[in-house]
């Protein structure tokens, strides 16, 4: 999506200095990058943690954007950026957690603990996983904000 002449003027501003311009910007695309963020992270907590680490980043290191029409695409990288980030860090605390999920099991119905639905449920990620990984990048951008996976 093209940018319009009043959304570059804001850009332009703000890499001047200017907070005004640089909140009519925030307001513009709020709802997109919170939607990028949620969809990618797939918690709201995150995504609002993600939301405001972008913006504040987008404002701390606005003048390194050389091309302002470039400015929601940039946005977006910086948003899928922290994204990834943090999915690695969480990662690497739900491997230390695991150990103290055994109490989890007590609640889930019998059939979940069934290893034909844990095959299933493998199989099916596989194959999702699979057909994601051969699209493009912005392919599947396009179908986790769809589908919000």
């Amino acid at each position: 999506m093209a940018m319009t002449e009043h959304e570059i003027s804001f850009v332009h501003a703000a890499k001047g200095g200017d907070s005004r311009a640089f909140e009519e910007l925030y307001g513009l695309y709020y709802n997109k990058v919170f939607a990028l963020a949620r969809a990618t992270v797939r918690n709201e907590a995150d995504a609002e943690d993600i939301l405001q680490q972008a913006f504040l980043n987008a404002w701390r290191y606005l003048d390194r954007l050389t091309d302002p029409r470039a400015f929601n695409t940039w946005i977006q990288r910086v948003t899928l950026n922290l994204c990834h980030s943090l999915m690695r860090k969480k990662n690497i605390a739900i491997l230390l957690d695991a150990e103290s999920d055994i109490d989890d099991f007590q609640d889930m119905e019998s059939d979940d603990l069934l290893p034909a639905v844990y095959a299933e449920r493998d199989d099916l990620k596989h194959r999702l996983g699979k057909i994601l990984d051969g699209l493009s990048e912005v392919q599947k951008q396009t179908v986790i904000l769809f589908w919000g996976l």
